[in-house]
């Protein structure tokens, strides 16, 4: 990938400031992919309203925690606003999420540390980020070893997609692809493009990594 360079704040404050966000980006979690995950710290990045980040909670359980970043502060106003309503839906004794607004290009400015989640989620916001590869880069920094990025978009272009990826590992031989299954797909080695005449579905991709312990 090169030589890692810093992103300049200013540029990702201009950038963020300009993107369209009245009706927020398409995407869908595929939380089929994550496993058994109770108990595990969770990070889902470009959270937006934060309906990912509930559904994270429900499956982490009392003993897990979520954390859910976006860069529009609106956004996360709107999701803190529906959390204490959230938990106790979520039949939780108390509250396991928590909302920061945050660059994705830049986690360590809202605090979160290396090494300090069992699994990252990005979803096809990623696309439209002032750099994907440096939201990958700090993905990887915050993942333990042993965790599990799941990347997951809304498009079917291979340079959003599998390019992103091999890009991606080309840069970090310490994550490998891992197989998982789809309901009614099947077995998939490491990655899946869904194609709209084929499975009845919106156009996806889906990507499930682990770094190396």
């Amino acid at each position: 990938m090169g030589a890692e360079k810093a992103i300049d704040p200013e540029a990702l404050r201009a950038y963020y400031g300009q993107l369209p966000n009245e009706y927020g980006f398409a995407s869908q979690c595929k939380m089929t992919l994550l496993g058994d995950i109770k108990g595990k710290r969770v990070l889902d990045i470009d959270c937006r309203r934060g309906k990912g980040v509930i559904k994270l909670s429900d499956y982490v359980g009392p003993r897990g925690h979520v954390v859910g970043v976006d860069p529009t502060p609106e956004w996360i106003e709107i999701a803190r606003s529906f959390q204490d309503d959230a938990w106790r839906r979520n039949g939780l004794p108390e509250n396991n999420m928590e909302y920061l607004v945050a660059y994705p290009e830049d986690l360590a400015a809202a605090g979160l540390e290396d090494g300090t989640f069992d699994l990252v989620f990005a979803n096809s916001s990623v696309n439209v980020d002032f750099c994907p590869e440096a939201v990958f880069r700090e993905a990887f920094r915050v993942l333990r070893p042993g965790g599990v990025l799941v990347y997951s978009t809304c498009t079917v272009l291979p340079e959003e997609n599998g390019g992103v990826v091999t890009d991606f590992l080309s840069g970090h031989p310490e994550f490998v692809k891992e197989d998982f299954d789809l309901p009614g797909i099947g077995s998939c080695s490491g990655d899946a493009t869904l194609w709209p005449q084929r499975t009845r579905t919106d156009g996806f991709y889906i990507c499930r990594m682990r770094r190396r312990a």
